[in-house]
């Protein structure tokens, strides 16, 4: 279990870290003179990511996974 959490951990510091490298790079093309075309879609794509750690979270203390 002490390795899921670990593994878990690291993929969200990366998920995270990633969030912030992907603001401060949209800031700097909206300032250069990007439009952004789909102001809706990041929301969905935002969503799946964190479902997706959410489920891989349930499965495992939910089914008894192993690693």
């Amino acid at each position: 279990m002490i390795y899921f959490i670990i593994f878990i951990s690291i993929l969200a510091i990366q998920r995270i870290s990633e969030l912030f490298l992907s603001k401060r790079n949209e800031n700097y093309l909206k300032s250069n003179g990007a439009i952004e075309y789909d102001k809706e879609g990041y929301k969905y794509i935002v969503l799946m990511h964190n479902m997706f750690f959410i489920f891989m979270v349930l499965e495992f203390f939910l089914l008894h996974r192993q690693l």
